[in-house]
């Protein structure tokens, strides 16, 4: 099963914060653990020599009224030493306080060097051999996971050993047991909260990537949204992440290689449907020049009368008319061979305001221009861009109402210059603007729809892009934008020094 980015970013965020959470909670535990053992150890040291000070007072009590054992045998000795320890409240009151107070102490005895018990908080355990148990002190130093395998198996008693003497001769040990049962009531707790602040921790943060790559991923969303859209040949006009940061500047790309593929496929299918056009013109066209022909011989064998005559006359301009529109369809259809050229759109604008001037004057129009001398030249098609902004200028004319203006204007914007043609007229209504470009559409009674596809097409040959923006009542703005002409680095120039005569300066 595939996983779905969100998910992946979910289950690592939520990984990450486990493992992050599960070394802070091994690293706490173990502390805990270290410190309750090194507590317990010390606890049952402090027991242990809390009782032996009181065995050797008792011992000391016993004297000095007078008790003895009967002989300095040991038999005699064991048997004095647990009487004098079984009558002594303190040492009995002391190993049961201590017994009551401490949570970890499992039993506290006196043994022989034998190992047999003399005294002991179990009373079971009384006049028995007990064997060694492990010391408390290997368990602190074992490994975190050694003490809680030991810990957390089968209950195991340790103990703390202090020995004593008696009469400057070794006879028993102080042993103070701890039962792992106890030590890990102690460590559980903390334990046990820790496994739940890693548990919220986990499941906090699952929540908070979920939230984070929502946010994050939404705009991924948007882009893949925006490239599906491209495939299905539809192209936004503006990115759909409106950011600063490297998501933005993908979805701006984006749009750029759409509006360059929907160039392309106009340009593609522009051509296709001129390749076809061509052959039914060159198809048309032969019966034409026929045609014209036998109406010539028609009209010197038809009679003067006025009927005959204007129908003759009719069928003349008929066919004039169509032969100019197979003429238009194999023009667009024809391959165009650019010549590109410095240009500088200044000169080559004034050229296109003289040539329209008549038309736009008959149309009652005034013709306005904005042609700042700054802009630096392009490099393009002189002949093609003159035509396409010219169709432009004409094409408003046609749709500007008399009294209205029109206005041609040129500016830089960054590396491109923009060609502006605004008029006040009628402007395009919302469901023709998505054709305006296409071949033969048209809204002009006579018109063949070329006129607005040639200019695309001349535009995109040149490398450049047209756009437009139009509010039915308010007019329409076409704009053409080319690239700037590269600065070429021209090799050291000459100065002329105009205070001297130019024989004077080749010598």
């Amino acid at each position: 099963m595939r996983l779905s980015l969100k998910t992946k970013f979910t289950l690592a965020t939520s990984l990450l914060v486990l493992a992050v959470v599960a070394v802070v909670s091994t690293l706490y535990l173990a502390r805990l653990t270290r410190q309750t053992l090194r507590q317990s150890s010390d606890n049952a040291d402090f027991i242990a020599h809390q009782v032996y000070e009181a065995c050797g007072n008792a011992l000391k009590e016993a004297a000095q009224r007078g008790e003895a054992p009967a002989s300095l045998g040991p038999a005699d000795m064991r048997e004095y030493v647990r009487h004098v320890f079984d009558n002594s409240s303190t040492l009995n009151s002391l190993i049961e306080s201590d017994m009551g107070i401490s949570p970890t102490i499992y039993e506290i005895t006196i043994s022989d060097t034998e190992g047999v018990v003399l005294v002991s908080s179990d009373a079971s355990l009384r006049d028995r051999k007990m064997a060694r148990r492990l010391p408390v002190n290997s368990l602190a130093r074992a490994g975190f996971f050694q003490q809680l395998r030991e810990l957390y198996g089968p209950p195991q008693i340790y103990e703390f050993s202090l020995p004593f003497e008696l009469q400057e001769e070794p006879f028993g040990d102080i042993r103070v047991g701890l039962s792992s049962t106890f030590i890990r009531a102690q460590i559980t707790p903390g334990l046990t909260s820790a496994g739940y602040w890693a548990l919220g921790s986990v499941l906090l943060s699952t929540l908070l990537a979920l939230a984070v790559s929502s946010a994050s991923l939404a705009p991924i969303s948007r882009i893949s949204d925006q490239l599906d859209r491209i495939s299905a040949g539809q192209f936004d006009a503006e990115p759909v992440v409106a950011r600063g940061d490297e998501l933005g500047a993908v979805s701006t790309k984006i749009v750029g290689i759409g509006k360059r593929m929907r160039d392309v496929q106009e340009i593609l299918r522009l051509g296709l449907l001129g390749h076809q056009m061509a052959g039914v013109a060159h198809e048309v066209k032969n019966p034409l020049n026929s045609m014209r022909l036998w109406l010539e011989v028609l009209k010197g064998n038809m009679p003067a009368a006025p009927e005959p005559q204007q129908a003759v006359k009719m069928l003349d301009s008929e066919i004039e008319r169509l032969d100019r529109a197979v003429k238009t369809f194999l023009n667009f259809t024809r391959p165009v061979e650019l010549k590109l050229e410095e240009t500088r759109l200044q000169e080559l604008l004034r050229d296109v305001l003289e040539t329209a001037r008549p038309a736009v004057t008959k149309a009652g129009l005034k013709l306005n221009a904005d042609l700042p001398s700054d802009c630096p030249p392009v490099r393009a098609d002189r002949q093609l861009i003159h035509q396409a902004i010219l169709n432009l200028v004409l094409n408003a004319s046609e749709f500007t109402d008399p009294g209205g203006s029109i206005t041609v204007r040129l500016r830089r914007s960054g590396d491109h210059a923009v060609i502006a043609v605004e008029d006040s007229g009628r402007g395009i209504p919302p469901e023709d603007q998505k054709k305006l470009f296409q071949l033969f559409f048209t809204t002009r009674p006579g018109g063949t729809g070329i006129g607005l596809a040639n200019t695309s097409r001349f535009v995109q040959l040149n490398s450049g892009r047209i756009e437009f923006e139009s509010q039915p009542g308010r007019g329409t703005t076409f704009r053409v934008k080319l690239p700037l002409a590269p600065v070429s680095k021209a090799p050291g120039i000459r100065v002329r020094d105009l205070g001297k005569p130019p024989a004077a300066e080749k010598g």
